[in-house]
């Protein structure tokens, strides 16, 4: 594979990953339903569970690009999904963009860019530091995340609630490249020995639990406010993790990139915070499709 097919691959698997949570985001309250047999439950569910098909194609596309890209180029790419959600939220969630969000989304994209150009490539093998270090940060995150569940309050609160569960959730997906890559160093192409290996189950577990805070998340928040902490942690982490495990050696410019993507991301967060969802004072997509007819569907509030 080339380098150029191998980097086509890679941004595919972002925009398949971004389409796949905006689908799961739109239908997320399908889970909320008390009556299940309605053309309404079936759409949301089916449609639902295509996003969760999309997110897992994601993977399969990224396998072989990490033969021939560094974890810390494909995290790279990885950052293009904040712009693939600002944009597909926008055409299918109808959620609100500003100017400054077209501008931020081009400078986190060109930051992308220079990390891809100006990053120096490590010896592509482990050191001494052990990778489950960066494995258990999430898990932490996503420990404390559940303890603050009974305190979800007030919008502040359920606002950090969000945030921390995207971090999680973006943590965990991007870590997945390290494991992948891993797996590839420690067994080659010898598939069934994967079996064999502990980064395999540790690459399923932070699939699950992306998977699972993701989901949380969204049940709270808006993808606006999620999606710069859940996409520009799956930058970062994987590539911190890359540095550190595989030797990648750091450098100014890239250094610099990652500075200004920091900046765009809090403004974005900062712009966004006030669209989390409170039990109280929002209701579902679900309830607004059924408030014109109240015997239409069996949903309740969630």
């Amino acid at each position: 594979m080339s380098w150029l097919t191998a980097v086509i691959e890679s941004i595919l698997s972002y925009f398949f990953l971004s389409l796949g949570f905006v689908l799961q985001k739109k239908h997320i309250h399908w889970f909320g339903a008390a009556v299940r047999s309605s053309r309404e439950y079936k759409t949301h569910k089916l449609l639902w569970l295509s996003g969760l098909v999309l997110v897992n194609l994601s993977p399969l596309l990224n396998f072989p690009a990490l033969q021939v890209l560094s974890p810390s180029l494909v995290a790279a790419v990885s950052g293009l999904n904040i712009i693939f959600t600002l944009f597909l939220s926008r055409a299918l969630l109808k959620s609100a963009l500003y100017t400054s969000d077209y501008f931020l989304s081009g400078l986190i994209a060109v930051s992308i860019a220079g990390i891809g150009a100006f990053s120096l490539p490590g010896t592509g093998q482990p050191g001494a530091f052990s990778p489950w270090f960066f494995q258990g940060l999430p898990l932490l995150f996503f420990g404390v995340s559940c303890l603050m569940r009974p305190f979800l309050k007030n919008e502040k609160t359920i606002v950090l609630y969000t945030l921390l569960l995207s971090l999680v959730s973006g943590t965990m997906a991007g870590y997945m490249l390290i494991l992948m890559k891993l797996l590839q160093v420690e067994k080659g192409t010898r598939f069934f020995s994967y079996l064999l290996s502990p980064y395999l189950y540790f690459y399923l577990i932070c699939g699950l639990l992306s998977f699972v805070a993701i989901n949380m998340a969204y049940r709270k928040g808006s993808i606006v406010l999620i999606s710069p902490v859940q996409y520009s942690s799956m930058v970062f982490y994987p590539a911190l993790a890359s540095y550190i495990i595989f030797g990648n050696r750091v450098r100014f410019l890239p250094f610099l990139f990652f500075c200004i993507i920091i900046f765009s991301v809090l403004v974005l967060v900062k712009k966004h915070g006030h669209e989390a969802e409170t039990p109280h004072d929002k209701i579902n997509l679900l309830d607004q499709e059924r408030s014109h007819d109240p015997r239409s569907s069996g949903y309740e509030r969630t």
